[in-house]
């Protein structure tokens, strides 16, 4: 019995020792772009309100809010050949909005030449965040691309698998993102320059003939 167990042994060693040292690396990053829905949930004062106890002062008055959180999923595959070597490693990380919605002040409705600019307003932030969300897969995809194997194959407690592949990247992946956080920032906050403000503050001028 001894004798078998050891010729089992040897036999793994040896398959063990054939394996390429380094498999292949397929990276799959994608985007999912889904529009943002429009909910009037609260009017104006209320938006007011919460902006304030968020210490959100924006640069103009709530006449509604843009809310967008980004999330992903991971995945790793393994692919051996016959002689159960491992050849292939395959990353897939998916970003999407699990929340991607504008709020109203529902009392805008009562304005509408209002309702309409504060709409297109929020819409123009909403679109930015979708950028960002582009920015963040084109990030996920250089870093992921450009980490050395040592990064990725990090044998976890069981040895090298698919689940301490997959706590690599999402380390990899967090830090990816966490770096493009003040980007993504910039990039809806840039949506109220001082000609967008004007626009709002003067969206009903003309028909009310002021």
């Amino acid at each position: 019995m001894q004798a078998l167990f050891s010729t089992v042994h040897l036999l793994a060693t040896m398959i063990a020792a054939s394996c390429p040292a380094h498999p292949s690396v397929t990276i799959d990053v994608g985007a999912v772009h889904r529009p943002a829905t429009v909910h009037e949930d609260f009017d104006t004062r209320e938006l007011a309100r919460m902006a304030s106890v968020a210490a959100r002062k924006g640069k103009h008055d709530p006449l509604g809010a843009y809310l967008g959180t980004i999330g992903y999923t991971l995945g790793v595959s393994f692919a051996r050949g016959r002689d159960h070597c491992l050849t292939g490693v395959t990353i897939r990380v998916v970003l999407t909005f699990t929340d991607h919605r504008i709020e109203i002040g529902r009392d805008l409705r009562r304005v509408p030449c209002l309702y309409e600019a504060a709409l297109a307003h929020y819409i123009r932030h909403a679109n930015a965040d979708d950028q960002a969300l582009s920015l963040y897969a084109r990030s996920v995809r250089g870093v992921l691309g450009a980490a050395p194997d040592r990064d990725v194959f990090e044998p976890g407690p069981n040895g090298l698998d698919e689940d301490s592949v997959k706590s690599a990247a999402k380390s990899l992946v967090d830090g990816a993102l966490a770096k493009d956080d003040a980007k993504r920032d910039a990039m809806i906050a840039a949506i109220d320059t001082p000609e967008e403000v004007e626009r709002l503050e003067r969206s009903c001028s003309a028909k009310s003939g002021r």
